[in-house]
Order: C-alpha cells, then structure tokens, then sequence
C-alpha cells in the first residue's frame, strides 16, 4: 500500500458516512490491513474504490491532494497511471465461484393451470 493510500485511509476515518454504506464496510476492512508491516498491496478495484469514496466525502476531508487524485479518478473512471504505478497493485485474486445447485423442482411436472383443466373436462363453463 503506498503511502498516499494510506493517507486516503487516514482521512476516511473521521469522515461522517451515512447508516449501512458500502463504504464504512470497505473501511473497516482496510484498517488492520493498513498497519500490516508485510506491505500489503490493493487491488486495482480496491484502490479505485478507495479514491471513489475520497471523492464522495471531499466536503468532509481537508487535505486538497488526497481530493484532487479522488477527483480525477473519478472523472476518469480509472485509476491515473501516476497511482498506478506497475506493482503497486497485486492482480485480482481468482473468485472460487459455488457450483450451481439444479432445482429440485425442474425434474417435477408442472400443475396445470384452472384452464388447462376446465378444457381438459370437456370445456364445462369455458364453451361459447
């Protein structure tokens, strides 16, 4: 983690965030990683969404650089290349996806509908 991420991190603690925000989450889950002492590096997702939120708090945040890379990253949509630097971010780890589980109920006959039925019986009130 560079030390002007860790920085954005700092400054996002005092930040106020609203009730259940995907942000807060995000934080606190940053926060043990930022005192690791093994050089704990961000993803590129992880890192645009650090700046994101540096963007969506700037009102809150008083240090004009950490808002101004927070800003062009979002005008951007991307990370700038002086953040991203080549090793500064690991590579996304590999997603161990769950296998699907087929529904049981595909196997069984569906119930006819109220139509299908009453046609079924001869057409009963259904016949013009």
């Amino acid at each position: 983690m560079t030390e002007l991420e860790q920085r954005a991190l700092k400054a996002l603690t005092g930040v106020t965030m609203r009730p259940y925000a995907g942000g807060k989450r995000f934080l606190r889950e940053m926060e043990p990683r930022m005192e690791r002492k093994d050089g704990y590096q961000l993803t590129e997702r992880q890192a645009w969404y650090l700046w994101f939120q540096i963007y969506t708090y700037r009102r809150q945040i008083h240090d004009a650089e950490l808002v101004g890379w927070g800003k062009q990253v979002k005008e951007a949509a991307a990370l700038p290349d002086a953040l991203n630097e080549s090793g500064t971010h690991r590579p996304p780890a590999a997603a161990a996806r769950k296998p699907k589980i087929k529904s049981q109920a595909a196997g069984r006959p569906l119930k006819p509908t109220r139509l299908e039925t009453e046609m079924a019986r001869g057409g009963g009130r259904l016949q013009l």
